[in-house]
């Protein structure tokens, strides 16, 4: 709506008075013409917000009005606080009064603690009482390992692992730090526990190889179990080393390609895809740069049994390959 008087006197005589002036006028003998401005425009947004075809009465604009200037006009009187006189007394008295005692000050009455914070006057508010839990024993330090002893005994948590059984009473250990007093977990015993005796141990362990028929054999892949077993402890060194291919005669330039060829048939990898078939042969050529000297696995493709997206697909291999070569 805009501010202009004619829309001005068309509202004042929807509120039943004769004109914009006479509203004015019926309103401001004791206040100044800014207040009355603001007095018209929180009631002009009280009428636009009813009904287009409700008459607010003037009775009924004046009523709102005045319980609205009550609400703004509510406000507790802090001032007291800025009394340093008897000032800690005052406070008590006030937390008497309003039965505050043992309660959150800060939950209960959150305009007094706000009050209070903003003076930096906190100090000055009693502490909470100290609330006492199902685990407050354990604060106490006097015959504190032997409480946490007899709890375990009488909670059957003897060689059990406590923070699985009983999670509730390990968490409240391990939030005081003191989960140093709790019982070890017995050791475990498993069916790799002699590798835990240092005594004799390589010889223990060339016996297990032996009777178990590993020799020269690939362990890790033979008896996996007690291949982990010997790394998790960190005994892989006395595990006999399994003879590797010779690949020096790859180091021989003389007649290179030829004895190259010659593994390739000796091993029957001819048509065939040497990285997937013999891994070590080819990674030993790879990591001598003499890729090159492998022979070229040719598929011949039957174009009619393509379809035109996998036409496609290939087509666009090709192109980018070309690319490549010509950036090479």
């Amino acid at each position: 709506m805009s501010d202009n008087y004619d829309d001005k006197d068309k509202l004042a005589k929807r509120m039943g008075f004769d004109s914009w002036e006479a509203f004015l006028n019926s309103e401001t003998k004791d206040i100044s013409e800014e207040d009355a401005k603001e007095n018209y425009q929180s009631r002009k947004e009280i009428y636009f917000s009813s009904r287009n075809d409700f008459i607010i009465t003037k009775e009924e604009l004046e009523r709102l009005n005045n319980f609205r200037s009550k609400i703004n006009k509510v406000e507790t009187n802090w001032s007291w606080l800025d009394d340093e006189e008897n000032l800690e007394e005052n406070i008590q008295n006030y937390i008497s009064e309003n039965n505050l005692e043992g309660k959150n000050i800060g939950k209960e009455d959150v305009a007094f603690y706000a009050a209070v914070h903003r003076r930096g006057l906190k100090y000055l508010l009693p502490k909470l009482p100290k609330v006492i839990t199902k685990w407050s024993w354990l604060d106490d330090e006097e015959h504190l390992e032997e409480n946490i002893n007899n709890y375990i005994s009488e909670n059957n948590l003897e060689g059990k692992n406590i923070g699985k059984e009983d999670p509730n009473f390990y968490r409240a250990v391990l939030n005081r730090g003191l989960k140093d007093l709790l019982p070890k977990l017995p050791k475990v015993i498993t069916k790799w526990s002699w590798l835990d005796d240092e005594e004799h141990l390589e010889e223990n362990i060339n016996n297990y190889i032996s009777e178990n028929n590993l020799e020269g054999k690939n362990i890790r892949q033979e008896d996996f179990d007690f291949y982990a077993a010997v790394h998790r402890r960190g005994l892989k060194d006395l595990l006999p080393k399994i003879g590797k291919n010779n690949w020096s005669w790859l180091d021989d330039e003389e007649n290179l390609e030829e004895n190259i060829n010659n593994y390739i048939s000796e091993n029957n990898l001819e048509g065939k895809k040497i990285q997937k078939e013999d891994f070590n042969f080819y990674n030993a050529v790879r990591r001598r740069g003499l890729k090159d000297l492998l022979p070229k696995i040719h598929i011949n493709y039957d174009i009619n049994n393509f379809s035109k997206e996998e036409l496609k697909i290939l087509q666009d291999q090709i192109y980018q390959r070309l690319s490549e070569l010509e950036e090479e």
